[in-house]
């Protein structure tokens, strides 16, 4: 359970994992019981199978899991204090290999700089190896062998880069690694069936999934330490060893150089967090893998502008990128994104840029030239505007002013930030800067071009020029 705080102490968290038949309750900790509250599902797992996966890749896939859980089930500090101290116990075939200090050095590492809390891991040993490992059947799938991985949610930046790696690399094999999307590969068929694309295309599934949370803990930061580690396990037993981010650079990272109140920066494509579970990867199984970012000195505009004319760009509006937790919107359809919080209004942007337009493309809060945000609301819409509405729409155009700001010449760039990101990428500190610059001055153009397509009064105008210098 969480540990009783004074309301204005950091919020705690101690979690033991089972694999027992009957878990006994703890008294002083939340148990995660494998099987009931991390569900395994072995078929998934074995999508894995490049080769008979051993003891050591087997605890990884868990442990991913492991992490997500535990993020979302202990609720951070609504008092300003953003980090947790956690504490997990974790079951493991090989313990004394996790105990090592390169191993557990690496791992808290890689998630402190990630989510911004202190984690404390122990491994325990197995009572028993799991059986699946000892009647696992390998499956010899493989005269497909990948050229790179690919985590693939099916957004505009993992279908836009995807298709820029097919164009450039025709010949190269990619395996997709999704959450719980196999449909969304389904937009890159058109483009396959058009083209003469000789390499071919597969997808994995995440083999687990989360049961039994009611109150979670929505900022779950470690979702890329659980998307791309299985991407990265994928790489390492697939023995391709390469691994594509896709995000632009706004997404990468922007964030980090754009402080929200007391939250940590948001890192979950940046390089040194990449760098971090390449450190990892490399501590556990001994093999190197190389986390390629394709558009990390490219805004989304640019990266549709690339396509356009390669003329690969046709199923882009079949890409969705809203963020917004779906219930809670005044349109329930599952296929319209919101339009207004961060990722919608960078797509726009983007679209905007790239001067592309479908009839299909619409939005929840659609008309931008409206005065009021409520007035930009579909006619279907079964509620009207809320706080929570608004408050999402104005820190997105909050966020994209001030990103824009930091082209100006007058502008001073954290050092701390473009240490880290010199250090992920192994870049000077004179390179580093420079490509920022650059990719912010870029983001500057585009977004400027998108606000004078929109009159004087209308809401999304007023609102940015509150952030205007």
């Amino acid at each position: 359970m969480n540990a009783p705080r004074h309301p204005s102490s950091r919020a705690c968290g101690s979690l033991r994992v089972t694999v027992e038949e009957n878990p006994q309750k703890s008294a002083s900790s939340l148990s995660c019981h494998i099987g009931r509250d991390l569900v395994v599902d072995y078929r998934l797992l074995e999508e894995f199978l490049f080769q008979r996966m051993g003891p050591l890749a087997f605890d990884f896939a868990l442990l991913t899991g492991i992490i997500g859980y535990v993020d979302r089930i202990f609720l951070r500090s609504r008092q300003g204090i953003w980090a947790r101290d956690l504490h997990v116990q974790i079951p493991v075939h090989e313990p004394d290999h996790w105990r090592s200090r390169l191993v557990s050095g690496a791992l808290t590492d890689c998630l402190t700089f990630l989510t911004g809390d202190n984690w404390s891991i122990s491994f325990v040993p197995r009572e028993a190896p799991d059986p699946w490992l000892q009647n696992q059947q390998f499956l010899p799938l493989r005269a497909f062998e990948p050229s790179y991985v690919i985590p693939f949610s099916g957004g505009m930046d993992s279908w836009a880069v995807t298709q820029l790696v097919r164009s450039h690399e025709p010949t190269a094999n990619l395996l997709l690694v999704q959450i719980k999307n196999p449909s969304a590969t389904s937009i890159l068929t058109e483009s396959q069936n058009r083209t003469s694309l000789q390499g071919s295309i597969q997808s994995i599934c995440l083999p687990f999934r989360f049961r039994g949370i009611r109150r979670r803990e929505h900022t779950y930061r470690s979702r890329s330490f659980v998307y791309f580690g299985a991407a990265a396990l994928a790489a390492v037993v697939s023995g391709c060893n390469r691994v594509i981010i896709t995000e632009n650079g706004q997404g990468s990272v922007g964030a980090s150089f754009l402080p929200y109140a007391h939250e940590w920066p948001l890192r979950g494509a940046h390089p040194g967090f990449t760098s971090r579970l390449r450190r990892l990867i490399r501590a556990i199984f001994s093999t190197d893998i190389e986390f390629e970012h394709r558009a990390l000195w490219s805004t989304k505009g640019e990266t549709l502008n690339i396509l356009k004319r390669l003329n690969t760009h046709q199923s882009w509006h079949k890409t969705f990128s809203c963020t917004r937790y779906r219930p809670k919107l005044p349109v329930s359809n599952p296929r319209i994104d919101c339009g207004v919080c961060g990722n919608c209004l960078l797509r726009r942007v983007a679209i905007q840029s790239a001067h592309l337009w479908a009839q299909s493309e619409r939005y929840i809060w659609d008309d931008l030239s409206a005065t009021d945000l409520n007035d930009a609301l579909v006619p279907t819409a079964k509620r009207p505007t809320n706080p929570t509405d608004i408050s999402y729409a104005i820190h997105a155009v909050k966020d994209m002013a001030s990103l824009g700001h930091l082209a100006s010449p007058r502008a001073t760039l954290s050092y701390l930030a473009v240490e880290e990101l010199a250090d992920g990428l192994n870049l000077t500190i004179e390179e580093t800067n420079t490509n920022l610059k650059t990719l912010f001055s870029q983001h500057a153009d585009e977004w400027s071009s998108f606000l004078g397509d929109f009159p004087g009064q209308s809401w999304i105008k007023n609102v940015a020029g509150f952030w205007d210098e």
